[in-house]
């Protein structure tokens, strides 16, 4: 059982002025005035027609030339589990609100903890519908060098789907309670904007003027790591593609030689953008960082082929490898 006095610690306090504190409340809440009912409406919508929607899906997936994996009706099934949680997470995060005394600025500790069994709950639906919708295969080695904590987590991204495979085979499996960072378009979900804001998660824009706040935010998550706590990124800071590798790649070949000839042979995975990774490693010095390297959501990593059922049927091939604080330069 975790600490009560730790996971109340583990709230980011932002380094901003009281008029910049304002400015992000009202951009905060007028986000969530569209969101929240947007949310809500598309689920009615798509769950009253969903008697029609399903049929018309089935018919085009049995007269697509070549269809046989029913991947546009796999797909709106997904949508509609999506959606589901989305409204309960929404739902259950006010309850939690209320539940908690949070509205008359009582019981702390007890809202923390809900809300991080919540996200638990809300990934590992969405976790578990999709292994069934898809018909997807689990394959995992070196999880044994996942645990104990702290630990630093780095982990490659092709797809939205990858960024829930932290919150199972590390959160769910091994107990370690993970402060995420993760970009601000993420915001635009509902039960992440609500539920990520209540805990020590980090939102960063990637295009920002203000890299120094969020690397200042970064390095405070990364502190007072417990054995029960670990810090997640995505060092890539974007979904992998071979445009953007080349992309990248050009970049470092004009700015940083030395960096070029070895992010080079690094095929699978974009030029690791420095800047947060390093921050963490710098702030937990005595911490061991963990890579995952996993192949198989490659299926998910645009609408089209989503949509062409390239996910479908798939072994998702997952590796943990542990570098000891020690070996860290």
């Amino acid at each position: 059982m975790r600490d009560m006095n730790t996971l109340v610690l583990r709230q980011t306090v932002q380094d901003i002025r009281p008029n910049d504190k304002t400015r992000a409340f009202v951009r905060t809440w007028l986000r969530r005035s569209l969101t929240i009912p947007g949310y809500i409406i598309l689920w009615l919508f798509t769950m009253l027609l969903s008697p029609v929607i399903l049929p018309i899906m089935i018919a085009a997936d049995y007269l697509s030339p070549g269809e046989g994996s029913l991947s546009k009706t796999r797909a709106v099934l997904f949508a509609m589990l999506y959606l589901n949680c989305e409204v309960f997470g929404i739902a259950a995060s006010f309850a939690i609100w209320i539940l908690s005394g949070r509205f008359l600025n009582m019981g702390k500790n007890l809202f923390i903890v809900l809300n991080v069994k919540l996200e638990s709950l809300w990934a590992h639906a969405i976790f578990g519908g999709a292994r069934k919708i898809f018909s997807l295969r689990f394959e995992v080695e070196g999880d044994e060098h996942i645990g104990p904590g702290p630990i630093l987590l780095f982990i490659r991204h092709v797809s939205m789907a990858d960024t829930i495979l932290p919150s199972i085979f590390v959160a769910g499996e091994k107990g370690i309670f993970l402060r995420h960072i993760m970009k601000k378009d993420l915001l635009w979900d509902p039960c992440l904007d609500i539920v990520g804001n209540r805990l020590p998660h980090v939102f960063i824009d990637r295009g920002g003027t203000q890299t120094w706040l969020e690397l200042n935010s970064i390095r405070r998550i990364s502190m007072d790591l417990s054995g029960a706590d670990g810090v997640l990124i995505f060092p890539e800071g974007t979904r992998f593609s071979r445009a953007k590798r080349e992309k990248a790649l050009a970049h470092l070949k004009k700015n940083n030689e030395t960096l070029y000839e070895k992010a080079a042979k690094w095929k699978n995975v974009l030029p690791p953008r420095t800047g947060g990774p390093l921050s963490i490693i710098e702030t937990a010095r005595d911490v061991d960082v963990v890579f995952c390297a996993h192949t198989g959501f490659e299926g998910a990593s645009s609408f089209w082929k989503f949509w062409g059922g390239r996910l479908v049927g798939k072994t998702v091939r997952m590796g943990f490898r542990r570098v000891a604080a020690a070996d860290i330069p």
